[in-house]
């Protein structure tokens, strides 16, 4: 996985603002204002120690160090994080190479831990209980999530490493562990983007498409990732009036979760 991640880096332009590597950057832009409205509101207030789970690029690492004096970023990419520290410039800022199922921090050594889009990317669910347990033993005060959720059972994309979980399973999973929902909202309501998601996925699996998909030189691969995307901008902007109205409702493509430790359950 570390590979795919540190290829992707290399294969793309990620040095801005990237949640879908490959596409236009307005698609790009349009998609983190979307979560920046859900998930800014959240981030305002100071602690002492703040963790960023997946930092990626750093989309939020800079927002923390504003407010905490101390920001640990995790990722599982050397060189994401070595973009992440270029773009935070800032003295509070500590990069770790770590996985999300192996924490190298003290239980409860953090009060607030943000994961937004990662653990939609560990599709194996032993994996992600492991990361969940670590979130969570970690953190001794609030975590933020943000990842894609399913009102169904899970779906499994198959070009790309990403698994779509119910949000009763992310809500199960942390009050299973002493975390309790005290906000959550809907994110991005784009049904006609959601729709060529869908009929993208089910090509790809009759075409039997993998990851490596994604990260193809050929000219017919790179040819059909921008038709992709060109469909998938149109789908976007004619979405955004719905979003409009439907933003915070239940079926948008992402859910946040804001938690708070349970007073009433005590965890090892």
């Amino acid at each position: 996985m570390r590979t795919f991640w540190d290829q992707l880096a290399e294969e793309f332009d990620v040095s801005g603002v990237t949640l879908l590597p490959g596409a236009p950057r307005v698609v790009n832009m349009i998609i983190d204002t979307l979560q920046r409205n859900a998930m800014v509101p959240h981030l305002n207030s100071s602690h002492d120690i703040s963790l960023d789970v997946g930092a990626g690029v750093g989309r939020w690492t800079s927002l923390l160090a504003e407010k905490s004096k101390l920001v640990i970023s995790i990722d599982i990419s050397r060189k994401l994080l070595e973009i992440a520290k270029l773009r935070a410039k800032r003295q509070n800022v500590d990069s770790i190479v770590a996985t999300a199922t192996d924490l190298p921090l003290r239980s409860m050594s953090v009060d607030f831990l943000l994961s937004c889009t990662t653990l939609q990317h560990i599709v194996e669910d032993i994996e992600y209980e492991k990361a969940m347990e670590e979130i969570c033993r970690v953190t001794r005060r609030k975590i933020v999530l943000l990842e894609l959720t399913s009102r169904k059972g899970a779906v499994k994309y198959k070009h790309y490493p990403t698994i779509i979980r119910s949000k009763s399973n992310y809500v199960a999973s942390l009050s299973q562990k002493g975390f309790a929902v005290s906000h959550e909202c809907g994110v991005d309501f784009l049904p006609f983007y959601s729709l060529v998601e869908r009929i993208r996925e089910f090509l790809f699996a009759r075409l039997k498409t993998d990851t490596t998909f994604l990260l193809e030189r050929t000219w017919r691969t790179k040819s059909l990732r921008n038709v992709y995307y060109g469909i998938a901008l149109l789908a976007i902007l004619i979405s955004l009036p719905l979003n409009i109205l439907l933003c915070n409702s239940n079926l948008t493509r992402h859910t946040l979760l804001v938690t708070e430790q349970s007073s009433i359950c005590v965890r090892g």
